[in-house]
This record gives structure tokens, sequence and C-alpha cells, in this order.
């Protein structure tokens, strides 16, 4: 009965745990956008299967110009979904920063572990487009 405990109490601790990771790449758009291309950085917190985390995107060449939000998902396996849901800061631009959601799977490529994936603007689903991102480091904490 006490290994059963015990057991039981590692393995509580085991799914607690919380693993940080950076990813850097591009964000392209498909219309409608100032850039066709945007880069960005993702940063995710997973414990278990939610998700939290920051995403900061820019405009080529003008580091000035950006928009860096909060997100959370889910995540199943090696597919995450994520959505942004409040924009934490951002510099003032033409029209609008695009909230969006995303599907992301986490795989292997030339240059290692990658995000690849797609989103969709929250408010106009005609706006889309593409995620390719590389990782960049990962922390593990209890």
């Amino acid at each position: 009965m006490k290994i059963l405990i015990v057991l039981a109490s590692v393995m509580l601790v085991a799914s607690c745990s919380v693993v940080k990771s950076t990813y850097g790449g591009n964000a392209t758009q498909n219309q409608q956008g100032m850039s066709n291309t945007y880069p960005m950085i993702l940063e995710l917190e997973i414990r278990g299967n939610k998700i939290k985390g920051t995403s900061f995107f820019m405009i080529p060449n003008d580091p000035s110009t950006f928009v860096y939000y909060a997100f959370k998902g889910t995540k199943n396996g090696d597919e995450l979904s994520i959505q942004e849901y409040k924009i934490l800061k951002g510099t003032e631009i033409a029209g609008t920063w695009l909230k969006k959601n995303m599907k992301l799977k986490i795989t292997n490529d030339e240059n290692g572990e990658v995000l690849l994936g797609t989103w969709v603007a929250q408010d106009n689903a005609s706006i889309q487009g593409e995620f390719y991102a590389t990782y960049v480091k990962m922390t593990d904490q209890e």
C-alpha cells in the first residue's frame, strides 16, 4: 500500500512539471498585410496538455514596429493549438494587429526541431498564413 502511494505521488509530481521552450522564425501572410513575412518569436510554457505563453512579431527591417501577444492553448502529442487573446504591447500601425488562432506541429527537419503550421485571423478567416520556427532553447522546471 505504501509503495502505491509513493508511486502515485511520483506520478503527480511528474505530471506537474513545466517545460518552457522558445522558437524563432517567420510567419507568412497570404494577403492584406504590411508585409508578406514577419519575423517572430514564440515562448511556450507547457504544463501537461495546457499551453500559455507569448508571441512577438515585427515588420521586417523595422524593429520599432512590433506587437507582443499573450496566448493560451492545448497540446495533444506533437500538435499545438494556440489562441492569442491579448496584446501586451505594440506600436501604432495604419491598420490593426491581428489576433491569431494557430495550429502547429513539433517536428524535425534539416534545421533540427521546428514548429510548422498555419494561422488564421480571429476576426477575418480570409486572412491567414503559415508558420516556420526553429527551436532556440528549452528549460525544464518543477
